[in-house]
């Protein structure tokens, strides 16, 4: 494995990656439109360029279609965009999607107002529409200092407001606040889901700093009974469309296929996020290809497939279409953030694990390639590596493509390679400078280790895998021991000693699965993990295991996570009632409530009653409750039988 890794660095070049993460910034990425397509099929003539067999699939996306539990939506397409302030000194531009494509709300409608001046309103009273009795917001430009949501069931559609200006900014706790991004935009976006129906407009996106200006100004004006005026102009549209998956493949001597998944869209530039996970991709399937036609590497037992697609949007409907394929996929990596200068507010190189009702074997591996990789720079004395660069190894959070591969009724455990805490998340501030071509190199070479390993699974690769997985129960079973010290309740404590053994335990069983082979020693690396078990929980006092009782087993067909759960109700009006309720009560007040609901959903096996589904969802999630499980499984309609 080392002598593999060493030619992957020594070849793979993250200046490379670096040149690949400028020219993708250079397209404007929205899910479904022009400038997806045009960067998709970029990425396919420089693949091919390279000798790589590469296509650009499509997909039918409009309002009406559903791949599993995503329904599409319709294509958009933005010419341009601008936004005038109208002041004593002439025409102030405070936006243009010509010099900064985050300067206009993503999917945002058409409209010209580039001879008839609109009046902006300051919406400092808060966003309920009983606070804006006797304002007339007709035909005006509203200015809103917060999330959008709030005001477009009434500010819109009933007192008539054409559109709004916005200087909102997500701020993220000891990452970043307004002050640290002054003079960046936040990339914000409508979600249409029936534009027939929805009002027609459109919004820009102000710095910080000019919407200060601006709010200023509107609270002078207004003790003389006036508003700020703007002239703007969106030439957009709206339309069914297609949505465009770029896919290439290095085969393999057998039919099984390791998978490399990376996001390609987001506005203009979205460097890091992830212009640089694509980048890193395609600059491993070069490096793979390079070394195997050289004979440097030995040839691949499976085939490495890799995928640029729109970030969940495009990987429901790819997997859609292979779903008689799926099993072939014996794992995959997702890259998501992956090159961020770490001196410039980027945070650890990250891996995210699997949930427990998945396989860990593929964060041990990825863990062992992350261990190589990190040895860089002798330190102190002959023998003894450094790492040069952050990283971190955390539990599985939802959030990314990962999410969807990882539900058992998919069936392929994927870990996610990103970068988090990111000071320039999702904003006009994630630029190609904040790239840094020496971390591309890292995440490249712990993506193609990976995938390499993978394809090539044998002997040396599981044993050093299984070692390494014995090694992470050992520190989760510790972590158990610390908290038991902090006085957590030991049956809990017990709890889940039980239930990560367990998925500990299925790690050793693919193992063995992917490399007969290595059937002693993953038996034996399976009686180490149960006997460090039994050690836990007599540590814990022995606490008795859960008694299992009758009850009624939900039964879930639809694969893959709901990232869209507003969706589901359909034209279901007392569903539609029912979610509202479920949002209200439980996700308002809840962060982790996506995590528990996902959780839910992938501890449904068929077999497990529904109190058994919510007690292992809340063991791994830390929240959530038999009365949120319940109201979450009517908006679903999922049957208990």
């Amino acid at each position: 494995m080392k002598e593999y890794l060493e030619k992957i660095s020594s070849f793979g070049s993250g200046e490379r990656a670096h040149q690949r993460v400028r020219e993708i910034a250079s397209f404007h990425r929205i899910q479904c439109s022009t400038g997806l397509r045009q960067a998709a099929h970029h990425c396919q003539q420089v693949l091919e360029s390279q000798g790589i067999c590469a296509r650009v699939i499509s997909y039918p996306f409009d309002e009406k279609q559903w791949y599993w539990g995503q329904r599409s939506f319709l294509e958009w397409d933005c010419k341009g965009g601008w936004l005038d302030l109208l002041t004593e000194k002439g025409r102030q531009r405070l936006a243009d999607f010509d010099t900064c494509a985050t300067s206009v709300m993503q999917k945002s409608g058409p409209c010209d107002y580039s001879s008839q001046p609109l009046d902006i309103v300051l919406m400092d009273k808060g966003s309920r529409k009983e606070d804006y009795e006797g304002v007339d917001l007709e035909g005006k430009l509203l200015f809103l200092r917060e999330p959008f949501a709030a005001y477009m069931d009434w500010a819109f559609t009933e007192k008539g407001a054409v559109g709004f200006v916005t200087d909102y900014l997500r701020e993220v706790p000891g990452v970043r606040s307004r002050e640290d991004l002054y003079d960046i935009r936040n990339y914000t976006s409508f979600w249409w889901k029936d534009w027939e129906k929805e009002p027609h407009i459109f919004g820009f996106v102000l710095t910080p700093r000019q919407g200060d200006a601006l709010a200023e100004l509107c609270r002078e004006m207004r003790e003389e009974e006036k508003y700020p005026q703007a002239l703007c102009k969106m030439d957009t549209r709206l339309y069914p469309g297609e949505l465009e998956v770029v896919e290439a493949f290095l085969p393999g001597e057998t039919g099984e296929e390791v998978l490399v998944l990376a996001h390609l869209c987001h506005p203009r530039p979205s460097a890091n996020d992830n212009a640089s996970g694509c980048a890193v991709a395609m600059e491993l399937l070069r490096t793979l290809h390079e070394l195997i036609e050289r004979g440097e590497l030995p040839p691949l037992q499976r085939g490495i497939r890799v995928c640029l697609l729109p970030e969940f949007s495009g990987t429901y409907p790819y997997l859609c279409q292979r779903e008689g394929e799926l099993c072939r996929i014996v794992g995959a990596i997702n890259l998501d953030m992956v090159g961020g200068r770490q001196s410039r507010g980027y945070g650890p190189l990250t891996l995210s694990d699997q949930p427990w009702s998945s396989s860990p074997l593929v964060t041990a591996l990825s863990d062992v390639v992350l261990r190589q990789v990190k040895s860089q720079c002798e330190v102190l004395k002959e023998g003894n590596m450094a790492p040069l660069f952050n990283s971190f190894i955390g539990p599985f959070v939802p959030g990314s493509d990962h999410m969807i591969l990882s539900d058992p009724l998919v069936g392929i455990p994927c870990p996610m390679l990103g970068q988090w805490p990111d000071l320039y998340y999702h904003t006009s501030g994630d630029t190609p400078e904040q790239v840094d071509p020496q971390m591309l190199h890292n995440s490249l070479c712990i993506a193609a280790g990976f995938a390499y390993c993978l394809a090539n699974f044998g002997e040396e690769e599981a044993g050093r895998t299984l070692w390494r997985l014995k090694g992470r129960h050992g520190e989760e079973m510790e972590r158990l021991g610390d908290a038991c010290l902090m006085g957590e309740d030991k049956t809990t404590l017990g709890e889940k000693a039980r239930a990560i053994t367990q998925f500990y335990v299925r790690g050793c069983k693919d193992a063995i699965r992917l490399c007969p082979a290595a059937k002693e020693i993953g038996l034996h690396a399976e009686g180490s993990l149960r006997r460090a078990m039994e050690e836990t929980l007599e540590a814990l006092g022995n606490p008795p295991a859960p008694e299992k009782k009758a009850g009624k087993v939900p039964h879930r067909t639809l694969k893959g996570p709901i990232i869209h759960l507003e969706d589901m109700p359909r034209e279901d009006e007392e569903k539609k009632k029912a979610y509202k309720a479920y949002e209200e009560q439980y996700r308002k007040g809840c962060p982790d409530a996506m995590l528990f609901e996902t959780l839910l959903l992938f501890a449904m096996d068929g077999e497990r009653t529904l109190e058994e589904c919510v007690r292992l969802a809340q063991l791994e999630a830390g929240v959530g409750s038999q009365e949120m499980a319940e109201a979450f499984l009517k908006i679903l309609d999922i049957p208990l039988k």
